[in-house]
């Protein structure tokens, strides 16, 4: 009996695990066709957009060249809307060369003046530098004179105090 009550109660937990796998297998599939059809939208989107941007991309191109050709047409006509009495508008040679010497010579001046600018940016940097050492050294301890040239006598270098004073005035050791 108990047997057969064990065989029941497994045929039950079979059956409840085929169904739940079919329900499993059922959600799956009505899961792929949601997602297709979300791929298809998709994909028809994708195909839409891309087409848009071919045809933009057409439509941008036409326009430049368009607007290359009125630009070359415009500076073929030569005369200027302001040429009332049909004079030439053309430079001449020495016209160029003035024009090319102008731009020549504020092109020195500009870089003349950002010269002085840099010497002078260079010289506020080197003060700035001067300071920022000057504040470093007052605020480092001081050590004693009388300790210093003790510390050179034992280094055997004499004093460091005198070496730069008097060249003809003999030199002191402590």
């Amino acid at each position: 009996m108990e047997e057969e009550r064990r065989r029941r109660l497994s045929l039950v937990k079979d059956e409840e695990a085929k169904e739940a796998h079919e329900r499993e297998v059922r959600r799956q599939h009505r899961l792929i066709a949601v997602l297709e059809a979300e791929e298809a939208r998709a994909r028809a989107y994708y195909e839409y957009e891309f087409q848009n941007n071919l045809r933009e991309r057409r439509d941008m191109k036409e326009a430049e060249q368009e607007m290359r050709l009125f630009v070359l047409e415009s500076k073929g006509q030569g005369g200027s809307k302001y040429d009332v009495g049909g004079a030439s508008t053309k430079k001449s040679t020495k016209q160029e060369r003035r024009d090319e010497l102008k731009k020549a010579q504020a092109q020195k001046l500009v870089r003349e003046r950002e010269c002085k600018e840099m010497l002078a940016e260079d010289d506020l940097a080197m003060a700035l530098r001067t300071e920022a050492k000057k504040a470093e050294q007052l605020a480092r301890p001081r050590r004693p004179v009388a300790f210093m040239r003790l510390v050179a006598i034992a280094r055997g270098r004499g004093s460091f105090l005198f070496r730069n004073r008097d060249r003809d005035a003999p030199r002191r050791l402590l």
